[in-house]
């Protein structure tokens, strides 16, 4: 096949293959890079921040439930103080604010996240915590319900029905926490795949890499070599033939192997010994009775011929 083929062609054919490999390598590479940052990004830009946002309810909530005890027990002194009961309730309504804050920012970053996810995974983790903020908000939501109805109770003074909601408000707040709990597990859990899948395509791009690269120098080095093989043994059969013409050899031939330059080259030398093997043949045959003159004549119509 690669005898009918110019020698353009063949170095051409290794560069081509060379560069083949080359942008093939580039493309995986951009592939994996591109997996490594998009988990990279789920982690920096989403996971984080989630995790984030519920430490920071987690605390605010945990604030609540202590401003609501000093609310509990500014009603029940002797002498009700208004002013420090409405600082507490206050600051309770206050905090019961940052949590609905925190929650809703918490479930708009699993949303921006949900939208960008490529992997089964990933898609099924933030769809998780999806449900998980849906619970945490109706769990605060009666948590905060259950409080005001509280404070309202107190307010009027009605101590049995506000002492029988705050047993159920204290449920309600160790389900809440436990929730809490529960989503800042599966947060951590999720970020932890997503750090292992980046380290996986990581190594698989320093792997396939290189094997890449090593597939791209054997099969450089091995094109290189066929090629240059098939160039240089003409080369050197040509090379040889011209030193038995020049040593006097009239009956040498350069072998003709292929049909590019080298091969042309070859022939063309071939046809010059022949014709060099005509003129030396005419020449001892009627060198001896002719005019030199005659027999010049009859070698040039032999080579017009």
């Amino acid at each position: 096949m690669l005898k009918n083929v110019n020698i353009r062609a063949k170095i051409m054919g290794v560069v081509i293959s060379i560069l083949i490999l080359m942008v093939t390598t580039s493309l995986i590479s951009t592939y994996y890079i591109s997996k490594v940052k998009n988990e990279l990004e789920n982690i920096a830009e989403f996971l984080v921040p989630i995790t984030q946002q519920l430490t920071e309810a987690e605390v605010h909530i945990l604030e609540q439930e202590i401003k609501f005890e000093k609310i509990l027990e500014a009603f029940e002194t002797s002498a009700v103080d208004s002013q420090i009961i409405d600082e507490n309730i206050e600051g309770y309504e206050g905090l019961g604010r940052k949590v609905s804050e925190e929650i809703e920012s918490g479930k708009n970053l699993a949303e921006d996240a949900l939208k960008i996810s490529t992997t089964y995974e990933m898609v099924s983790g933030f769809s998780k915590l999806l449900q998980s903020f849906d619970m945490i908000k109706e769990g605060h939501v009666l948590f905060q319900k259950h409080g005001a109805e509280i404070i309202q109770f107190l307010k009027q003074r009605n101590y049995d029905y506000a002492h029988l909601l705050e047993n159920w408000m204290e449920e309600e707040e160790d389900k809440l926490n436990g929730l809490l709990e529960k989503t800042l597990v599966d947060v951590e859990n999720l970020t932890e795949f997503a750090a292992k899948e980046a380290e996986h395509h990581q190594k698989m791009l320093q792997v396939l890499t290189w094997l890449i690269t090593g597939s791209a120098v054997v099969v450089g080095v091995l094109f290189s070599a066929v090629v240059s093989a098939r160039m240089v043994k003409p080369l050197k059969g040509l090379l040889h033939a011209s030193q038995k013409l020049g040593d006097g050899d009239l009956d040498t031939m350069a072998p003709v192997t292929s049909r590019d330059e080298i091969g042309r080259l070859s022939a063309d030398f071939n046809n010059m010994v022949a014709g060099i093997r005509q003129k030396e043949r005419i020449r001892s045959t009627f060198g001896q009775y002719l005019d030199p003159r005659i027999v010049n004549s009859l070698i040039n119509s032999s080579i017009s011929s």
